[in-house]
């Protein structure tokens, strides 16, 4: 089954009601947020993973 994928739109908005900062949701989404191959992103969330 394949998993959901996110823009990089949707994946900061749900960062950032989630982490409730910009700076940490930003670095979540460029450094720990998990991508596939094609750099699509797989979470847009800490608990996704």
């Amino acid at each position: 089954m394949p998993r959901r994928t996110y823009t990089e739109a949707e994946a900061e908005r749900l960062a950032l009601d989630f982490l409730k900062d910009e700076l940490r949701a930003s670095v979540f989404l460029r450094r720990y947020a998990l991508r596939d191959r094609e750099g699509r992103l797989l979470e847009a969330i800490p608990e996704e993973g």
